[in-house]
């Protein structure tokens, strides 16, 4: 897996998605339809399968996103300074 992974966002909302954004592996979607309960996917695709999808609400997106950064600064920390074990 490589170390940063760099998402290309769309350049303007369509009918059906206000926001995407896609990397090699992964994308991100932001649904335009107000009547879905789940606005947000996150999902990843491979060797042309969808291989996981996250479908959840913007609380959720935002939950997920606050533990995905404190993962990486955990990892970060503990790259620099490694803790003896």
């Amino acid at each position: 897996m490589p170390d940063s992974i760099t998402f290309k966002r769309a350049t303007a909302p369509d009918s059906v998605y206000l926001s995407r954004a896609r990397s090699k592996d992964w994308q991100v979607d932001v649904r335009a339809l107000g009547d879905k309960a789940r606005p947000i996917v996150l999902q990843r695709d491979f060797d042309g399968m969808n291989y996981i999808t996250l479908d959840m609400s913007a609380a959720q997106a935002r939950a997920l996103a606050a533990e995905l950064l404190h993962a990486a600064d955990v990892a970060l920390k503990e790259q620099a300074s490694p803790a003896k074990r």
